[in-house]
């Protein structure tokens, strides 16, 4: 049967087009028209921060579907998958990048340097190289600080009050995480001063984890303090566990962690930094450009006790952790497990 020459341009116009489609080429003939694209970079699905962040974007107007689109990028607790996740999404063109804790945010900023970036809860967005100042950002990136070193100094403190023999304090940070480091480094003088040898622990998956606590087992501390970040989140009913096996307050950054049966938990109301990027996406929609957006830092704290545990592990609670319950935060006052 004859071959036509219709037929044959038909034939190398549809290759042209899978080839170029298949080398990421024309990503926006996927887009829906009209709607705005953001990618989000992450860890879990299931953490109750991308909930947050959805929401803050629906008080704004924007529904998921309806009126913009987001292409999600999770690592699911493994890190070194974050750089081609990052490229993954470069590649789709959104119009900005959500990103999540400091390891997403370092991916998408190694990714590009033209694509707007909102990263949330970064302990140190200067020392990490993603902007130049707080108040000056002077690149495509912008977004939220937990201010986390200054806080962990505070939490060795808050273990001091609590129990004023401490001598030991097992501190747990996941080690795969890029902040891990200056936060370590920035502890040692605080910790001196409170009369405090610190042990670190690192605690970047179950394995990690189940390693700490074996190893503290012949001379376990006077307390654990666990910095929660994406990776450490999928394993935090884990550390819980753990530690109420191992009878060893454990104090974290992380309200879900209190809630579960930690001890005590310090820090910024964990909403704040998801709802607060949602407004700077939608700034970056209207026209702003990250370098004209201060990186903001958090005003509110919670300071959560779980009486129950404090309970089991036979603890009082000095009666001015009350008084700093209701002051420190406008939001909660205490979390008690009431399983």
């Amino acid at each position: 049967m004859p071959v036509h020459r219709r037929h044959v341009i038909q034939a190398l116009g549809l290759a042209g087009l899978a080839l170029v489609t298949g080398c990421g080429l024309v990503p926006a003939m996927s887009r829906r028209a009209g709607l705005p694209r953001i990618g989000y970079l992450g860890g879990s699905a299931s953490n109750s921060g991308t909930r947050d962040f959805l929401a803050g974007m629906r008080d704004l107007g924007y529904v998921e579907g309806r009126s913009i689109q987001i292409e999600w990028r999770h690592d699911d607790g493994k890190p070194e998958r974050l750089p081609e996740l990052a490229s993954e999404l470069v590649r789709l063109e959104p119009d900005v990048i959500v990103a999540g804790n400091t390891p997403p945010a370092l991916a998408a900023k190694q990714a590009t340097s033209s694509i707007p970036i909102v990263f949330m809860a970064v302990s140190d967005p200067v020392g990490a190289g993603l902007v130049a100042t707080l108040g000056r950002p002077e690149g495509n990136a912008t977004g939220t600080s937990t201010i986390s070193p200054e806080l962990s100094a505070k939490r060795l403190q808050i273990v001091k009050e609590m129990l004023p023999s401490a001598r030991r304090v097992d501190y747990m940070l996941s080690l795969a995480n890029q902040a891990a480091a200056p936060e370590w480094e920035g502890l040692q003088e605080p910790a001196r001063q409170l009369g405090l040898t610190l042990q670190l622990r690192d605690g970047r998956d179950a394995n990690h984890i189940d390693q700490a606590f074996d190893a503290m087992a012949g001379a376990p501390p006077d307390a654990l303090i666990a910095i929660v970040d994406g990776a450490v989140s999928l394993h935090r009913q884990r550390l819980v566990d753990r530690a109420m096996t191992s009878r060893v307050p454990l104090i974290t950054n992380h309200r879900d962690v209190s809630e579960l049966g930690g001890l005590l938990m310090y820090g910024p109301d964990p909403t704040w930094n998801f709802r607060l990027a949602a407004t700077y996406v939608d700034k970056i929609l209207k026209g702003a450009k990250p370098a004209e957006l201060p990186v903001e830092r958090p005003t509110t704290f919670e300071f959560i006790v779980n009486l129950k545990t404090a309970q089991t592990l036979g603890l009082t609670m000095p009666s001015r952790f009350s008084i700093r319950r209701r002051r420190s935060s406008s939001r909660v006052s205490a979390a008690a497990d009431d399983r």
